[in-house]
């Protein structure tokens, strides 16, 4: 986890504390399609969505932390400083690797787009060096921080938690209006576009609900639709964290609703199954 901070107030700003942190895990992110290649993948810490399915919790909270994992006995912090610059020192060490596989890195979270400033300034001097820059986000942030970040930005990974207000507003506590409005506008401009569906048992894996999200993205323009499969691999970080995981006893979806899923959104869209 990195705290970007951003400029010429970086002192001011280390002394206020008013920055946000950011995850760098150096770790392969297998984009969806060819084109995307390999990329590293840099998480940033702070996320103002409360999905309970969530399998970071490590990086909802803007503070540094130390988790102990009971099962092991290890100790994982996640949690640093970085000026703009030293996150593109850190990024360049992996520079052969991005040409190699003809790939770049993809900032995630958390939420990177509530730090647009210093996400911006990253994915400018990345494309600088040539290094490709892919952005993962929510959408649940004000217009203006796309149009800071979007013109140094090359492809957009953009989150579709659910066709039903009642779910981003009770569950997800997010406002779908504001997400699907820049979801349109994102769609508007032609931008780069790969819309992930999270696939939550219980939460939008119903028939009603696929086809409503179907329809909802064919009308928005969208044409790529990654289906992320539901996982419990994060149970171990929420105990590390002291904290009740409620999605522990949910069983993952079976091979016959995903194949459902899939069906629904291939006669609209290409789509990528992740697991």
């Amino acid at each position: 986890m990195v705290n970007i901070i951003h400029g010429r107030d970086s002192e001011r700003k280390r002394k206020t504390e008013t920055i946000s942190c950011v995850c760098f895990w150096d770790i392969p992110f297998h984009g969806s399609g060819a084109k995307l290649s390999s990329r590293i993948k840099r998480q940033r810490k702070d996320c103002n969505l409360r999905c309970p399915w969530c399998h970071n919790p490590e990086t909802i909270a803007p503070v540094p932390q130390t988790l102990l994992f009971q099962d092991t006995g290890k100790l994982v912090s996640y949690g640093m400083n970085l000026t703009v610059e030293e996150a593109v020192e850190s990024v360049m060490r992996d520079v052969d690797f991005y040409k190699a596989s003809q790939g770049g890195v993809a900032v995630s979270g958390g939420e990177p787009m509530l730090q647009p400033e210093g996400v911006a300034e990253l994915c400018r001097r990345l494309r600088q060096l040539g290094v490709s820059t892919l952005i993962d986000t929510a959408g649940n942030v004000p217009w203006d921080h796309f149009e800071r970040v979007l013109p140094y930005t090359d492809c957009l990974f953009y989150d579709f938690k659910s066709p039903d207000e009642k779910v981003y507003r009770e569950i997800v506590r997010g406002n779908q209006k504001l997400i699907y409005e820049n979801l349109r506008k994102i769609s508007d401009r032609g931008f780069a576009l790969h819309v992930r569906i999270p696939l939550i048992p219980g939460i939008n894996d119903d028939t009603h609900s696929l086809e409503r999200s179907a329809a909802l993205l064919v009308e928005m323009g969208i044409r790529n639709v990654d289906l992320l499969l539901f996982h419990r691999m994060g149970d171990a970080k929420y105990r590390a964290m002291g904290l009740s995981y409620a999605f522990r006893d949910m069983r993952p979806l079976s091979e016959e609703r995903i194949r459902e899923a899939q069906s629904v959104f291939e006669r609209h869209f290409t789509v990528t199954v992740e697991t």
